[in-house]
Order: structure tokens, then sequence, then C-alpha cells
């Protein structure tokens, strides 16, 4: 059985992914509620395939009212905010010090490093 690599990720690193996956959830709960266009438009009606026995869907999309000014804003502020965090995270000092075909393994690891924190250090 191969030997499984530990990663000593630092305190900073670990802090900017888990911020990353709070953001992450934030941003796709926010956008849930938001219409489907971003401006307004007519709604439409398109025929889908299905994997199930029906082989396909009807699925209809209401006329869309667009974001409202506030909504949009909101919606920049968070997206802008996941691409800093996404760039923090992945320009890290840290993955210099990691030999290159560990990088995937490692990263894999970062984005589980909050499971395994004790309870002080994630609040």
């Amino acid at each position: 059985m191969p030997e499984e690599t530990t990663f000593d990720f630092p305190a900073n690193l670990r802090q900017k992914q888990l911020e990353l996956l709070e953001l992450r959830d934030e941003y796709a709960t926010f956008c849930e509620t938001l219409p489907w266009s971003a401006v307004p438009l007519e709604g439409f009606a398109k025929d889908e395939a299905t994997m199930g026995p029906a082989g396909q869907r009807r699925v209809i999309f209401e006329d869309s009212p667009g974001y409202t000014a506030e909504q949009a804003e909101r919606e920049q502020q968070l997206r802008e905010r996941l691409v800093e965090l996404s760039a923090l995270v992945r320009m890290h000092r840290f993955w210099s010090e990691v030999p290159r075909e560990d990088r995937v393994k490692a990263r894999m690891a970062l984005k589980h490093a909050h499971e395994q924190l004790p309870v002080s250090e994630v609040a």
C-alpha cells in the first residue's frame, strides 16, 4: 500500500482556502436568488434531452426582470472577492516548495484541510 503524503500547510494558506470555500457557498446561495438573466429579457421555452425514458423535457424560462442595482453590485463584489481569494490561494509561496509531482495531491489535500482543523481554528 503506497505511503500517504501529508502536507504542512501554512496557517494563512489554510485560512484563505477556508474563506474561499465559505465564499463559494455564499456566492452560490446568493446566485440562486437572482433572476436567470442579469438584464431584462423575454422568457422562452426550450426542449432539453434527458437521460430518462421520456428522452426530452420542455423547460420554460419566465420573463426576467434583470438584476436590481443592489443585486448587480452584490454579485460583482462577491465574484471579485472570489477571484481575489482564488489567486491568493493559487499563487501562495507554499506551492513553490512542493515538488511538482506532488502539487495536484497537495492542492486536493488543501481543499479538505479545514476538515481536520481543531474547532478553535475553524471558528
